[in-house]
């Protein structure tokens, strides 16, 4: 991996390019560990995302590629705690419309954290472990 960029295989994301180039690296790492056949949705939080509104957007690819046209609802898992959230489908775009405040709030997501959305299949109902990567405090 060279010092100045990393190129992130196996996910799927937006605004990956906004992700500072340490943060890069760790979330390459976690994503490698993970070693998911499902590529990782991975999702730069946004302060759209975690205050005011909380509104969430998942690639429209993704969704459609990897959790298939009949989902609707999603349970997000981590740290044993679950939270069911709701995919709202438009002509543009999915957003997660409802649940996503609760599971931000009690996660503590800020702007510039990172969540990997790993698909898991052994589960009944749509299920994705989340792992986060917190921002990374640029030094003076």
């Amino acid at each position: 991996m060279s010092e100045d960029s990393v190129t992130l295989t196996g996910c799927i994301g937006v605004h990956l390019r906004r992700i500072p180039l340490i943060q890069k690296k760790v979330v390459k790492q976690k994503v490698d560990l993970i070693g998911s056949e499902i590529p990782i949705c991975v999702l730069v939080m946004q302060k759209t995302n975690v205050t005011g509104r909380f509104s969430l957007s998942i690639s429209k690819r993704y969704v459609r590629r990897y959790l298939g046209d009949e989902v609707r609802s999603i349970w997000l898992e981590r740290d044993g705690e679950r939270c069911q959230v709701t995919l709202g489908r438009g002509p543009q775009n999915n957003r997660v419309v409802g649940g996503w405040v609760k599971f931000a709030k009690e996660n503590g997501l800020r702007p510039g954290d990172v969540c990997l959305l790993e698909r898991l299949r052994h589960c009944k109902e749509c299920t994705m472990k989340v792992h986060i990567v917190r921002r990374v405090k640029r030094a003076c």
